[in-house]
C-alpha cells in the first residue's frame, strides 16, 4: 500500500479555510493514513500528555497568582515602579515555563511518529538548515528564527521544509519581513541557468535583490501565470524549459494561498520561500484539552506536499 496522492495545492498551516480561492473536497483518501503509523501509538501519546497537562496548568495558575501578588507588592513599596512590570513579565514567563516545556516534549514525540510513517525525519530546532543556502529567495533581515524542520524523499525526490521568521531592524523600529516556510525540492530537469519566480503580490518585495532585480524578464505563454508572477533569467529558452505547465500550475495554486512567494530554480533543485504566518506544528496553548484534529491537519498538509512532488515527477517522466 502506498501513501495516497491527491491533486491539491501545496498549502501549509491553518489558513486554507479562510481563503475562497480554494475549497478542499473531502474524499475517501482524506481518512487514509500510511500503514506505518499506528493509531494506537498516536492515541497513547495524546492520553499520556493530557494527563500531564492538567498538573502543569495548576502550576501555571499558582505561579501566575503569586506573580501578580509579588508585582502588586513591588508596585506599592518600590521606589521605581518599573520593577513591578519586570516582576510581572519574569514571573509570567517562569510560571508558563512548565507548560512550554510540555508543549515541546509533545511535539518531539508526536510529530516524529506521524512524519516517520511517511519516511521523513523531524527536528524541532532546525539545526540542519543553513539560511545562506536560501539567500536568493529571502529578503534582507537583521534577526532570524528557524524551527520545525522535516526532510526526506517521496518518489525518489528529496525535499526539505522548515519554518522561518525574519525580522528587519531599522533604528528603534523592528518589523517582520518574512514569516512562513523554506522549502527545497529536487527537480528532475536540470536548470542550465538560474530561473527566479516571484509573485506580484506581497508587501515584502522591496527587500529582495539579486536575480530578482538584475535578471532579464522572461515572457511566457500562460496568461494566468503571467498575470500572477514575474520571471527572471539570463536565458529565455532555458527558463521556458524549466517552467513546465504542471509546475506553473502548482505555483499558481500556491500563489492563490500565499501572496509574495519566491522561487529559484537552480541546477537540480527548487528553493521556495512561502509566506504563511501560521505555526504549522503548533499543538495549541495546552491551557485547554489537546486538539486531536491536528493529526488530520498534518495528513492533509502532507498530501499537499505530495501534490507538488507528483508535478515534479510528471515532468521527469513525460518531459513536457
Amino acid at each position: 500500500m502506498t501513501v495516497p496522492r491527491q491533486s491539491v495545492p501545496l498549502v501549509y498551516g491553518k489558513k486554507r479555510a479562510d481563503t475562497a480561492d480554494y475549497t478542499a473536497v473531502p474524499t475517501a483518501a482524506d481518512n487514509e493514513k500510511p500503514p506505518e503509523i499506528e493509531e494506537a501509538d498516536v492515541e497513547q501519546i495524546f492520553v499520556s500528555f493530557e494527563a500531564r497537562r492538567k498538573p502543569c496548568i495548576w502550576l501555571f495558575a499558582i505561579g501566575l497568582a503569586a506573580t501578580v501578588v509579588a508585582a502588586g507588592y513591588t508596585f506599592l513599596h518600590a521606589v521605581d515602579k518599573d520593577w513591578a512590570i519586570a516582576v510581572l513579565v519574569v514571573g509570567g514567563l517562569l510560571s508558563y515555563a512548565p507548560v512550554r516545556m510540555l508543549q515541546n516534549e509533545f511535539k518531539d514525540r508526536l510529530i516524529p511518529q506521524i512524519l516517520g510513517g511517511y519516511g521523513f525525519t523531524y527536528d524541532r530546532k532546525a539545526r540542519r538548515v543553513r539560511l545562506a543556502d536560501y539567500a536568493d529567495v529571502l529578503p534582507s533581515y537583521t534577526s532570524s528564527s528557524l524551527t520545525d524542520h522535516f526532510w526526506g524523499a517521496s518518489d525518489n525526490i528529496k525535499m526539505s521544509v522548515a519554518e522561518l521568521t525574519l525580522r528587519r531592524k531599522s533604528g528603534k523600529n523592528s518589523r517582520t519581513v518574512f514569516d512562513g516556510f523554506l522549502c527545497r525540492f529536487d527537480y528532475p530537469r536540470r536548470a542550465k541557468v538560474e530561473v527566479a519566480v516571484k509573485s506580484d503580490g506581497g508587501a515584502i518585495g522591496q527587500f529582495f535583490s539579486g536575480i530578482f532585480t538584475s535578471g532579464e524578464r522572461v515572457k511566457l505563454e500562460d496568461p494566468v501565470f503571467e498575470e500572477r508572477f514575474d520571471v527572471y533569467s539570463s536565458d529565455q529558452v532555458a527558463a521556458r524549459y524549466v517552467l513546465t505547465p504542471s509546475v506553473m500550475q502548482r505555483l499558481i495554486d500556491l500563489e492563490r494561498r500565499h501572496r509574495g512567494l519566491r522561487a529559484i530554480f537552480r541546477g537540480t533543485e527548487i528553493l521556495l520561500a512561502i509566506p504563511d504566518g501560521t505555526d504549522f506544528f503548533h499543538p495549541g496553548s495546552f491551557l485547554s484539552p489537546i486538539d486531536r484534529n491536528i493529526v488530520r491537519q498534518f495528513h492533509a498538509d502532507m498530501k499537499g506536499v505530495f501534490a507538488f512532488v507528483d508535478a515534479l515527477k510528471l515532468d521527469a517522466e513525460t518531459k513536457i
